[in-house]
């Protein structure tokens, strides 16, 4: 859809401002242009990235100081070059290549918490 309506109005564009034979001897207007619009084209773009900015910053910054649930599962996930090391540290368990979640009770789900890091 979004295509469409850019062919449509850039072949308008073409065919209604296309280079005429009559017209190529004659210089195009010379226009300047407004202070103002263009303040306004570089403030508002600027202005939609810091408040985008500041939003994204907000949630990353509550989602990192979360505090961890007590019976949440953590899992250690190393990866090798050619395999992954999952290390559950409350459980003493160490697998390869499978991230093994327990099952939890639909009603109330049991969290995860999954740290990976990489050698």
């Amino acid at each position: 859809m979004i295509f469409l309506v850019v062919f449509s109005l850039l072949s308008y564009v073409v065919m209604r401002f296309r280079n005429r034979v009559a017209d190529s001897n004659r210089e195009p207007a010379q226009v300047y242009g407004s202070t103002q619009i263009e303040l306004a084209w570089t403030i508002i773009p600027i202005l939609i990235v810091v408040v985008l900015f500041l939003a994204t910053a907000r949630v990353i910054h509550a989602i990192q100081d979360a505090p961890k649930p007590e019976e949440a599962v953590e899992v250690t996930a190393i990866g090798h070059q050619f395999w992954w090391e999952f290390r559950y540290p409350r459980l003493g368990i160490v697998t390869a290549n499978e991230l093994h979640v327990p099952v939890s009770d639909p009603a109330h789900p049991t969290p995860h918490i999954l740290e990976i890091a990489f050698r």
